[in-house]
């Protein structure tokens, strides 16, 4: 009779679980059904992450924090009755005088930039030019080619401490690990030397598997820290954190192997520059391509650390084709490619903002059609979304302008020509001007009518934008220049 008794006890209890469990999440679903009539944009403003899907937070960094919470030129307004264009409301100042505004902001940007970081890097190369390359002495050269070797072993490993703190990249021992890959490196360099090896494959394969390993281990050590046992989504951040050294080799391949030995064929300097548009164009379609890949990375990193991941690639192909332009002998060619450039990179930061837009437009009507939380396109215009946006269209308005700097100046002391210092004013001084009218444009069009926060990010993160543009800009422009010699 008991055990009669314990069963219907327990069966009863169990019905009376699954009734409460039914009604709770009925009256959820009301709720969201509710909230979504009354404001169908509300879920995306109310979200840090892009795919807006209701997960818990694996351990790890904060997404966007009280005191960083920069995804607005202009901030909304609450009680507002157009909540899709709210933000307009609250545009304090005139339109004449934002384009003021933007005009100094924008000066300043790429004046302190570009100044001190092209006398870094063109003093760096100098002294590496006078002591190592002016000087046929065997151990010098093997101790110029161990310095880069070290250096650029280290390029990885610092990129993932801007992104996630060194404090968290030292407590997965990744700074052990890649101390140990750099010293089998240098040895083997020193080996090579020591042998005289003249074997490209006994040369270049081991160094290039290493290299490889840096970035493997530091990205698998990093996707397994945040998803543990879930191999899906370390696949997926795996990828998203070794997409700059998968984006850089494919460029470095094409580079290498296709363009320079196509671009040295070509003896009609009109057919060269219009060789180099045509690359310079596919270029930046791979960078807009790079960019959707990371704009989903959610709960892992700070959003306004997302750029730097593809920082690095966007400087090799900065890099690619302004040490390119700096060889044109003529002006009229300079000026024509300076422009067509200025233009192609005015359209890319337009296109960005742009496809967001119609993306977010899709997904508005996802949300009132099939009140579908797990749409792809809800990864667009979210905050994380427009925080990439607009450190990427600093990032790389500072990148263009040092490397213009950078290059020509390289360029005109390896000439020695006796004209050195007014031939690079002339061609620095024309291509910065040209690109600081199309970057003008840009960040006045994207801030006054899409309000991407350019402005209010470049004021608090200045001094990160100098140390990425630094450490990515120098790595770039010195393996062009080695490759070429």
């Amino acid at each position: 009779m008991s055990t009669f008794l314990e069963g219907a006890r327990r069966s009863v209890l169990q019905n009376l679980q699954e009734l409460t469990n039914e009604l709770t999440s009925n009256v959820l679903a009301e709720q969201e059904t509710k909230l979504y009539d009354a404001d169908p944009e509300a879920i995306v403003h109310r979200s840090n992450n892009n795919t807006l899907r209701s997960e818990q937070i694996p351990n790890g960094l904060e997404d966007f924090t009280i005191e960083d919470d920069i995804f607005e030129e202009f901030n909304s307004i609450s009680n507002a009755k157009n909540e899709i264009l709210e933000w307009r409301d609250n545009r304090i100042v005139s339109k004449c005088l934002w384009f003021f505004q933007c005009f100094y902001m924008t000066f300043f940007m790429i004046v302190t930039c570009t100044v001190s970081v092209s006398l870094i890097v063109v003093g760096l190369w100098y002294l590496d030019f006078i002591v190592f390359d002016g000087l046929q002495i065997t151990h010098k050269q093997v101790t110029n080619d161990v310095i880069e070797w070290f250096f650029m072993c280290w390029m990885h490993l610092a990129i993932m401490s801007l992104i996630f703190t060194f404090k968290f990249v030292r407590s997965l021992n990744l700074s052990s690990l890649n101390a140990m890959i750099v010293l089998i490196g240098c040895v083997y360099k020193l080996f090579i030397y020591l042998y005289s090896m003249k074997d490209e494959i006994a040369v270049k394969v081991p160094l290039n598997v290493l290299f490889a390993a840096l970035y493997i281990t530091n990205s698998s050590r990093i996707s397994r820290n945040f998803y543990k046992g879930q191999l899906n989504k370390q696949l997926v951040l795996f990828f998203q954190l070794s997409c700059q050294f998968i984006y850089g080799s494919i460029i470095f391949y094409a580079i290498k192997h296709l363009f320079l030995p196509r671009y040295k064929e070509l003896t009609i300097t009109t057919e060269k520059l219009i060789f180099l548009i045509l690359c310079s164009l596919a270029l930046m379609i791979c960078r807009t391509l790079a960019r959707t890949n990371v704009q989903n990375m959610c709960y892992v990193n700070h959003p306004g650390s997302t750029y730097i991941l593809l920082a690095l690639g966007n400087a090799l192909t900065i890099s690619l084709y302004r040490i390119r332009q700096s060889e044109m002998d003529t002006l009229w060619q300079f000026t024509v490619f300076s422009f067509v450039i200025g233009l192609f990179g005015f359209l890319e930061k337009i296109t960005m903002v742009i496809v967001d837009h119609f993306f977010i437009w899709m997904y508005r009507k996802c949300i009132v059609l099939e009140k579908d939380m797990n749409s792809y396109v809800g990864k667009y215009r979210t905050p994380r979304s427009q925080r990439l946006l607009a450190d990427n269209i600093v990032c790389s308005i500072i990148q263009e302008c040092c490397v213009i700097a950078i290059s020509n100046a390289i360029y005109q002391l390896n000439d020695g020509h006796i004209f050195v210092t007014r031939m690079f004013g002339i061609r620095a001084l024309l291509a910065l001007i040209l690109e600081f009218i199309f970057s003008l444009l840009s960040v006045f069009l994207v801030t006054w009518y899409f309000n991407i926060p350019v402005l209010k990010t470049w004021r608090k993160k200045w001094g990160r934008f100098f140390l990425v543009t630094l450490l990515t800009v120098l790595f770039p422009v010195f393996l062009i220049m080695r490759m070429e010699k």
